[in-house]
């Protein structure tokens, strides 16, 4: 009996579908039915019925049961013996969004090198918020940073509530004046990111207050191309608090102060409820730690 059989076949049980199990362990529903009907091959039995009503497990089913989970509470035995023994030393492999990765992680990652120099880091990639979530789903990254996607089997620590901050760059007229009126907003020209992204309702919800219809030079998703356009030209646009940790971007950019600008993300790390290195759940602890006083510094 492999361990993944073992997942698959107590996660049918625990949901009562195959569509339950495979959101309950990040996988495909192909995939657990492919899994499922290899160890049935190999075991020579019928484990479950398939019916309309979903699945049943077999009196054979029934028997081998309590068999999976004492196989799996061994394994978890034998894991959390290991994560005693190496909770501080290791590989470690992280992936995160691209914003994240670039601006906030380089010190969080400094950080942990010269608090646990035992653990190192295997890998460090960047990506969209699928690459991000399939790498962790893949076993190819220990833990990540990205929103929280809905997946059973991935769980997610918010640890910073991050702003959004109206920019505009250095050399624009309104990065000398100390308050910012309702007129000023009303005559700037916007850059925004497009409708398919989750911060445009509410962005068009405040912009709607200041004016009937707001002027739009450009649209895009892609933040870090955002920043480097409102800071090259007279656009004003919005972007994450967590940029501005970015020293370049500190000198390029001038975030506006507005009392009547409340729009916020939350920032989360995201690990595999079943699957997490024992030294991740240090480095977890360390980045949570950090990230806030780092983040806190800046969302004022």
């Amino acid at each position: 009996m492999e361990v993944q059989h073992a997942k698959v076949i107590l996660a049918i049980v625990e949901e009562g579908s195959m569509v339950g199990a495979a959101e309950a362990l990040g996988v495909t529903q192909p995939a657990i039915s492919a899994a499922l009907g290899q160890f049935e091959r190999e075991l020579g039995i019928l484990i479950f019925h398939r019916s309309r009503k979903g699945l049943q497990l077999t009196e054979r089913g029934k028997s081998i049961l309590p068999a999976v989970r004492s196989f799996l509470d061994s394994e978890k035995e034998i894991l959390g013996h290991f994560h005693v023994q190496s909770k501080t030393q290791g590989p470690l492999r992280i992936a995160g969004r691209q914003g994240f990765m670039q601006d906030v992680f380089p010190p969080l990652l400094d950080k942990l090198r010269k608090t646990y120099p035992e653990i190192s880091i295997e890998s460090a990639t960047s990506g969209s918020q699928s690459e991000v979530i399939e790498a962790l789903q893949s076993g190819r990254a220990d833990i990540a940073f990205a929103p929280s996607p809905k997946v059973k089997s991935i769980a997610a620590e918010i640890f910073h509530h991050d702003p959004i901050r109206l920019a505009v760059s250095r050399n624009h007229p309104l990065a000398r004046k100390r308050t910012i009126s309702k007129q000023d907003i009303a005559r700037l020209t916007f850059c925004l990111p497009s409708k398919s992204d989750r911060l445009r309702k509410p962005i068009e919800k405040f912009l709607q207050r200041i004016s009937a219809k707001p002027a739009v030079a450009l649209e895009t998703n892609d933040y870090t191309v955002m920043r480097n356009i409102i800071a090259g030209s007279m656009y004003a646009g919005f972007i994450y608090g967590h940029m501005l940790v970015n020293p370049e971007a500190r000198k390029m950019l001038k975030p506006l102060e507005l009392s009547q600008l409340d729009i916020w993300r939350d920032l989360t790390l995201l690990y595999r409820r079943d699957d997490l290195a024992p030294h991740g759940i240090t480095a977890k602890e360390l980045f949570i730690k950090e990230s806030k006083k780092l983040l806190s510094k800046y969302a004022k």
